[in-house]
């Protein structure tokens, strides 16, 4: 396995930068993987399909995202284009719809089977998937994955754009390929083969603090109370008053699943919105949480904590806050195991306040991959793979 990332610059150092490495399909798979933070959704399309022509064969899977890190910096308007040129092994793709006909989100069991069905074979050890920020079941889906492809490492993302800020991201991103994109799909590509390992890590600088705390009422992502009191107004004393003035902060301040203590909820605080006014009543999405919820004044101006995905009532928090000083520490974590991997290659870059790692280990040739993904909200199965 050999892997190159590089910089997009344009369509002509791209077909250079091809021709010298000199791809060939029969030589093995080729995955191209691109992620972008300054095509719009039918530029990236023509991107891929420009690879794709370059490269016949090679599977091709693109996310937007709001930045990119290239040489240690953080660039909102750039392209990290990364390929890995398989010499045992084989890679699958599939760009899958995430909601039905009738824009009613699919359901996470469903939605599971269908990965399955399209990428997973009898040998895979990884996949990796991204969906966009409009479907809200990704919690459900992962712990899904785990329960229909168990021995399948898992790592991944919520693809965003730089529309995105701290108040209204579910709208943003969008995953594409040469074929087409989508704004609420899901884009997966798995490896497989007899002769590849895969591990997962992750490094996130989250400090777990405090007790456990559970969600006792909620409204699709908002949750509403924690321990039968008001979630806000918790919030806001665990984290400190200054948060309503700075809401921004609040990024600094997630919370984490107990089962889950290395995964940060990111969260955000909204101080005078009124449920109607952050959850559309006419939306499919939403009609689940109105129908269980049609006591409750949906009107009122309330301040009200929410985070990225649907959250699930009896659920257990505990309160965290990401340290910088553990940012570096659960980062050399990291890159001790990529100085102790005889032959290891760094394949993925680029995660949301945090860091991902893989390592796919061939029996003649090991590969160990960093991701870093910033600005894009994460995710990742297997998580007893982690302990």
């Amino acid at each position: 396995m050999l892997t190159w990332n590089f910089q997009y610059i344009s369509k002509k150092r791209l077909a250079i930068a091809f021709d010298q490495l000199m791809l060939r399909p029969e030589n093995g798979d080729i995955l191209v993987r691109i992620h972008t933070a300054i095509h719009t959704e039918s530029e990236a399309v023509e991107l891929a399909k420009f690879i794709s022509a370059l490269v016949p064969g090679a599977h091709i899977f693109g996310t937007s995202t709001s930045a990119v890190i290239n040489g240690g910096k953080l660039l909102p308007d750039q392209c990290v284009i990364s390929v890995t040129q398989m010499s045992k092994g084989t890679v699958r793709t599939a760009l899958l719809p995430s909601f039905d006909d009738e824009e009613r989100p699919i359901p996470p069991d469903v939605l599971c089977r269908n990965v399955k069905e399209a990428v997973i074979a009898d040998d895979s050890k990884l996949v990796l998937t991204f969906l966009t920020g409009k479907y809200l079941d990704v919690y459900s889906f992962v712990e899904k994955c785990n329960k229909y492809f168990p021995g399948v490492q898992m790592t991944g993302g919520i693809a965003n754009t730089s529309e995105m800020n701290l108040r209204k991201s579910v709208a943003s991103g969008f995953v594409f390929n040469e074929k087409g994109y989508s704004r609420s799909g899901l884009i997966a590509a798995s490896i497989s083969g007899k002769a590849v390992d895969s591990y997962t890590s992750c490094a996130t600088g989250v400090q777990v603090l405090g007790g456990e705390n559970e969600i006792t009422d909620t409204f699709g992502t908002c949750i509403l109370s924690l321990d039968g009191k008001d979630a806000a107004a918790e919030f806001v004393s665990g984290a400190g008053a200054e948060l309503i003035k700075n809401p921004e902060l609040t990024v600094l301040f997630p919370y984490v699943y107990s089962d889950t203590p290395d995964i940060p909820v990111f969260v955000h605080y909204s101080a005078d919105k009124s449920i109607a006014e952050m959850f559309d009543k006419e939306s499919p999405i939403n009609a689940v949480s109105y129908g269980i919820h049609q006591d409750l004044d949906v009107n009122e101006k309330r301040p009200m904590i929410y985070v990225n995905h649907n959250v699930t009532v009896g659920k257990k928090l505990r309160r965290a806050f990401i340290y910088d000083r553990k940012i570096i520490a659960d980062n050399h974590a990291l890159f001790r195991h990529v100085e102790n991997f005889e032959k290891a290659e760094t394949i993925f870059c680029l995660f949301l306040h945090g860091t991902f790692a893989h390592i796919f280990k061939l029996r003649k040739m090991g590969a160990f991959s960093v991701c870093e993904f910033q600005h894009m909200r994460l995710y990742h199965g297997r998580r007893d793979s982690l302990r």
